[in-house]
């Protein structure tokens, strides 16, 4: 049995921009070769209850769909709610969502969401429109870290 923590990725890769964000925040847990966590990359519409309540942080990837969350990450959510509101009180979690345009509605939702399963977040969501450059791509990987490290218990 492995002592690494796993941190759950949990996404919603629609484009081009969103695979680059996935694929950023993956690089962001290069501390995976260290040894000390396990990544665990799944889209929102497979990753479930035991999933999460296996994750020793989450990190969230979404677009922004007519202001909102997408759909798929609302499923998620659906899905793990009540399976998981006692039993990951305090999970490390942070969050990228991608918006060409308003994103506000996403993070209210986003918010109220994670402040009722008392999720603890270690980053500001980082809001990310059209293609991530190189500056973008590393915030979204420190973000990831960030999760990592306190999965790991790091900080």
């Amino acid at each position: 049995m492995s002592d690494r923590k796993k941190v759950l990725v949990v996404h919603h890769t629609v484009s081009i921009s969103t695979a680059a964000v996935h694929e950023a925040a993956l690089q962001g847990l290069g501390i995976e070769e260290l040894g000390v966590i396990e990544a665990c990359s799944l889209p929102a519409l497979t990753a479930g209850a035991h999933d999460t309540l296996t994750a020793a942080g989450v990190v969230l990837l979404s677009p922004v769909n007519i202001g909102y969350l997408a759909g798929a990450m609302k499923h998620y959510f659906d899905q793990i709610y009540y399976p998981c509101l006692e039993a990951t009180k305090s999970l490390p979690f942070a969050a990228v969502l991608h918006s060409n345009s308003d994103a506000s509605g996403a993070l209210r939702a986003l918010e109220a969401i994670t402040t009722g399963m008392q999720w603890q977040p270690v980053a500001d969501p980082l809001v990310v429109a059209g293609d991530p450059d190189a500056e973008v791509r590393e915030q979204i990987a420190e973000l990831a870290g960030t999760v990592g490290a306190y999965a790991a218990g790091m900080t």
